[in-house]
């Protein structure tokens, strides 16, 4: 994994998660190079974005889908 830190530099179509509301939750997600992803909060454009290439994407994914992160 590694930070932008202005996300509004990327050439990216982001794409908002459906739970994300009007006011504090918004992450967004968009593809990166070579099947990675990066994410960052819609609400600050100016922001950091994270990339993770595609096997940390894969094994957060995997995380979220197996319950790993219940007791965050």
């Amino acid at each position: 994994m590694y930070i932008i830190n202005d996300a509004s530099t990327l050439n990216v179509e982001w794409t908002k998660g459906r739970t994300s509301g009007p006011d504090d939750n918004c992450g967004q997600f968009a593809k990166g190079p070579d099947s990675g992803v990066y994410f960052s909060h819609s609400k600050a454009p100016n922001g950091p974005a994270f990339y993770l290439n595609a096997g940390e994407w894969e094994a957060m994914k995997a995380g979220f889908r197996d319950g790993d992160f219940e007791n965050l």
